[in-house]
Protein backbone atom coordinates (compact mmCIF):
# COMPACT_ATOMS: atom_id res chain seq x y z
CA UNK A 1 0.00 0.00 0.00
CA UNK A 2 1.84 3.48 -1.67
CA UNK A 3 -0.79 5.79 -0.11
CA UNK A 4 0.15 7.82 2.61
CA UNK A 5 -2.61 6.85 6.35
CA UNK A 6 -3.66 9.10 9.12
CA UNK A 7 -4.39 7.01 11.85
CA UNK A 8 -6.84 9.26 14.54
CA UNK A 9 -5.69 8.33 18.17
CA UNK A 10 -8.68 8.79 19.95
CA UNK A 11 -10.72 8.36 23.27
CA UNK A 12 -14.54 8.45 22.72
CA UNK A 13 -15.61 11.38 24.50
CA UNK A 14 -17.66 11.04 27.62
CA UNK A 15 -18.52 12.90 30.76
CA UNK A 16 -15.74 12.31 33.09
CA UNK A 17 -13.51 10.59 30.92
CA UNK A 18 -10.51 11.96 29.05
CA UNK A 19 -9.42 15.79 29.38
CA UNK A 20 -9.44 15.53 33.20
CA UNK A 21 -7.29 18.42 33.41
CA UNK A 22 -9.74 20.70 31.50
CA UNK A 23 -12.31 19.12 33.32
CA UNK A 24 -10.78 20.27 36.48
CA UNK A 25 -10.59 23.97 35.33
CA UNK A 26 -14.06 24.10 33.63
CA UNK A 27 -15.87 21.17 35.00
CA UNK A 28 -16.54 17.67 33.49
CA UNK A 29 -19.65 18.55 31.17
CA UNK A 30 -18.45 21.56 29.59
CA UNK A 31 -14.93 19.60 28.78
CA UNK A 32 -17.20 16.87 27.50
CA UNK A 33 -18.87 19.47 25.00
CA UNK A 34 -15.44 20.69 23.88
CA UNK A 35 -14.17 17.36 23.61
CA UNK A 36 -17.03 16.14 21.47
CA UNK A 37 -16.81 19.48 18.91
CA UNK A 38 -12.93 18.97 18.64
CA UNK A 39 -13.60 15.30 17.32
CA UNK A 40 -15.68 16.43 15.02
CA UNK A 41 -13.52 18.91 13.73
CA UNK A 42 -11.00 15.60 13.34
CA UNK A 43 -13.16 14.07 11.31
CA UNK A 44 -13.01 16.94 9.23
CA UNK A 45 -9.78 16.44 8.28
CA UNK A 46 -10.08 13.23 8.09
CA UNK A 47 -12.71 13.65 5.33
CA UNK A 48 -10.09 16.14 3.24
CA UNK A 49 -7.16 13.60 4.42
CA UNK A 50 -9.06 10.70 2.40
CA UNK A 51 -8.09 12.67 -0.97
CA UNK A 52 -4.51 11.28 -0.33
CA UNK A 53 -5.08 8.17 1.33
CA UNK A 54 -6.77 5.82 4.04
CA UNK A 55 -8.17 6.82 7.18
CA UNK A 56 -7.82 4.47 10.77
CA UNK A 57 -9.20 5.07 14.15
CA UNK A 58 -7.74 3.73 16.67
CA UNK A 59 -9.77 3.52 19.54
CA UNK A 60 -9.37 3.38 23.12
CA UNK A 61 -10.86 -0.58 23.58
CA UNK A 62 -12.70 -3.02 21.97
CA UNK A 63 -15.56 -1.59 23.91
CA UNK A 64 -15.44 1.55 21.67
CA UNK A 65 -15.71 0.04 18.01
CA UNK A 66 -19.42 -0.45 17.97
CA UNK A 67 -19.35 3.35 18.88
CA UNK A 68 -16.97 3.89 16.23
CA UNK A 69 -18.88 1.82 13.73
CA UNK A 70 -22.11 4.45 14.24
CA UNK A 71 -20.12 7.49 13.37
CA UNK A 72 -21.28 7.06 9.91
CA UNK A 73 -18.00 7.93 8.61
CA UNK A 74 -15.59 5.61 6.15
CA UNK A 75 -12.50 4.66 8.03
CA UNK A 76 -10.53 1.93 6.01
CA UNK A 77 -9.58 0.15 9.66
CA UNK A 78 -10.77 0.90 12.99
CA UNK A 79 -8.48 -0.58 15.61
CA UNK A 80 -8.16 -1.09 19.34
CA UNK A 81 -5.39 0.17 21.19
CA UNK A 82 -3.80 -2.20 23.16
CA UNK A 83 -0.63 -1.85 25.69
CA UNK A 84 -0.02 -0.26 29.32
CA UNK A 85 0.90 3.48 28.32
CA UNK A 86 0.63 5.79 24.76
CA UNK A 87 4.26 4.38 23.35
CA UNK A 88 3.23 0.77 23.82
CA UNK A 89 -0.18 1.75 22.58
CA UNK A 90 1.37 3.49 19.44
CA UNK A 91 3.83 0.78 18.89
CA UNK A 92 1.08 -1.73 19.04
CA UNK A 93 -1.11 0.06 16.16
CA UNK A 94 1.90 1.13 13.97
CA UNK A 95 3.11 -2.38 13.87
CA UNK A 96 -0.41 -3.50 13.04
CA UNK A 97 -1.03 -1.27 10.28
CA UNK A 98 2.95 -2.06 9.05
CA UNK A 99 1.55 -6.07 8.76
CA UNK A 100 -1.47 -5.64 6.62
CA UNK A 101 0.53 -3.00 4.27
CA UNK A 102 0.22 0.55 5.17
CA UNK A 103 3.83 2.11 4.73
CA UNK A 104 3.49 6.03 5.68
CA UNK A 105 1.64 6.62 8.63
CA UNK A 106 0.81 9.73 10.27
CA UNK A 107 -0.51 10.08 13.92
CA UNK A 108 -2.64 12.55 15.31
CA UNK A 109 -5.07 13.10 18.33
CA UNK A 110 -8.26 14.96 18.36
CA UNK A 111 -7.71 17.81 20.46
CA UNK A 112 -5.71 20.33 18.16
CA UNK A 113 -8.08 22.12 16.11
CA UNK A 114 -5.74 24.25 15.00
CA UNK A 115 -3.73 21.58 12.21
CA UNK A 116 -5.32 22.30 8.53
CA UNK A 117 -5.19 21.31 5.33
CA UNK A 118 -1.91 22.88 4.67
CA UNK A 119 -0.41 21.79 7.69
CA UNK A 120 -1.11 17.90 6.68
CA UNK A 121 0.01 18.90 2.83
CA UNK A 122 4.05 20.27 4.61
CA UNK A 123 3.64 17.32 6.40
CA UNK A 124 2.92 14.77 3.99
CA UNK A 125 5.30 16.75 1.90
CA UNK A 126 8.01 16.93 4.85
CA UNK A 127 8.08 12.97 5.39
CA UNK A 128 9.12 12.58 1.09
CA UNK A 129 12.50 13.31 2.44
CA UNK A 130 12.89 12.25 5.80
CA UNK A 131 12.42 9.02 7.79
CA UNK A 132 10.03 10.16 10.18
CA UNK A 133 8.62 13.67 11.01
CA UNK A 134 6.91 15.38 14.47
CA UNK A 135 4.28 18.44 14.70
CA UNK A 136 5.85 19.99 18.14
CA UNK A 137 3.62 20.87 20.46
CA UNK A 138 4.29 23.83 22.49
CA UNK A 139 3.85 22.35 26.22
CA UNK A 140 6.80 20.09 24.78
CA UNK A 141 4.51 17.09 23.45
CA UNK A 142 3.53 16.54 19.97
CA UNK A 143 0.07 17.58 17.86
CA UNK A 144 1.39 14.78 14.95
CA UNK A 145 4.16 11.94 14.45
CA UNK A 146 4.43 10.57 10.70
CA UNK A 147 7.16 7.68 10.00
CA UNK A 148 8.35 5.42 6.63
CA UNK A 149 9.64 2.93 9.11
CA UNK A 150 7.98 0.75 12.16
CA UNK A 151 8.93 2.83 15.55
CA UNK A 152 11.18 2.09 17.97
CA UNK A 153 10.54 1.16 21.10
CA UNK A 154 8.24 3.88 22.45
CA UNK A 155 7.55 2.77 25.96
CA UNK A 156 9.99 3.84 28.06
CA UNK A 157 9.82 8.01 27.08
CA UNK A 158 8.13 10.45 29.84
CA UNK A 159 4.72 10.34 28.05
CA UNK A 160 2.83 13.58 29.28
CA UNK A 161 5.11 15.59 29.58
CA UNK A 162 7.29 18.75 28.57
CA UNK A 163 10.01 15.83 27.73
CA UNK A 164 8.10 14.17 25.29
CA UNK A 165 8.96 15.81 21.64
CA UNK A 166 12.98 15.87 22.32
CA UNK A 167 12.98 12.01 23.15
CA UNK A 168 11.43 11.11 20.05
CA UNK A 169 13.36 12.77 18.44
CA UNK A 170 16.14 11.54 20.17
CA UNK A 171 15.20 7.92 20.07
CA UNK A 172 14.59 7.94 16.18
CA UNK A 173 18.27 9.72 15.85
CA UNK A 174 19.63 7.30 18.18
CA UNK A 175 18.47 4.38 15.41
CA UNK A 176 19.71 6.31 12.75
CA UNK A 177 16.69 7.63 11.16
CA UNK A 178 16.46 11.40 9.62
CA UNK A 179 14.26 13.62 11.29
CA UNK A 180 12.75 16.87 10.62
CA UNK A 181 9.95 19.13 12.53
CA UNK A 182 6.90 21.37 11.25
CA UNK A 183 5.97 24.73 12.99
CA UNK A 184 5.30 24.72 16.22
CA UNK A 185 0.95 24.40 17.25
CA UNK A 186 -0.72 23.41 20.84
CA UNK A 187 -3.43 20.85 21.90
CA UNK A 188 -6.09 21.95 24.56
CA UNK A 189 -5.46 20.37 27.62
CA UNK A 190 -6.29 23.69 30.07
CA UNK A 191 -8.17 26.63 30.72
CA UNK A 192 -5.24 28.62 29.36
CA UNK A 193 -5.14 26.57 25.79
CA UNK A 194 -8.73 27.46 25.53
CA UNK A 195 -8.35 31.32 25.84
CA UNK A 196 -5.76 30.82 23.03
CA UNK A 197 -7.90 28.98 21.12
CA UNK A 198 -10.63 31.22 20.74
CA UNK A 199 -8.62 33.94 19.60
CA UNK A 200 -6.91 31.85 17.34
CA UNK A 201 -10.75 30.24 16.10
CA UNK A 202 -11.69 33.84 15.38
CA UNK A 203 -11.90 33.96 11.88
CA UNK A 204 -12.16 30.40 10.75
CA UNK A 205 -14.59 29.87 8.25
CA UNK A 206 -15.20 25.88 8.40
CA UNK A 207 -18.39 25.23 10.17
CA UNK A 208 -17.17 23.06 12.84
CA UNK A 209 -14.49 25.51 13.96
CA UNK A 210 -16.48 28.20 13.82
CA UNK A 211 -19.14 25.49 16.50
CA UNK A 212 -16.20 25.10 18.56
CA UNK A 213 -15.08 28.84 18.75
CA UNK A 214 -18.76 29.52 19.71
CA UNK A 215 -18.78 27.02 22.55
CA UNK A 216 -15.85 28.23 23.94
CA UNK A 217 -16.34 31.95 23.79
CA UNK A 218 -19.90 30.98 25.73
CA UNK A 219 -18.42 29.33 28.47
CA UNK A 220 -15.05 31.51 28.98
CA UNK A 221 -18.54 34.17 28.95
CA UNK A 222 -19.86 31.55 31.52
CA UNK A 223 -17.07 31.48 33.60
CA UNK A 224 -16.47 34.73 33.89
CA UNK A 225 -19.76 35.50 34.93
CA UNK A 226 -18.83 33.80 38.11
Amino acid sequence: MDKQTLVIFAKRPQVGHGKQRLAADIGPLPAFEIAQEMFQCTLDDAKEWQEHGPVVLAVESTHDINWAMQLGFDFHLIVPQMGENLGQRINFVDHTLRHVGHKEIFFIGTDAPLLDSNYFEQARNTLADNDFVFGPAEDGGVTLMASKHPWPKLDLLDWSTDKVCDQLLAVCKGNNFSTDCLKTSYDVDVLADLEKLVRDLANDSRPNRKKLHDLIEAELDTLEFF
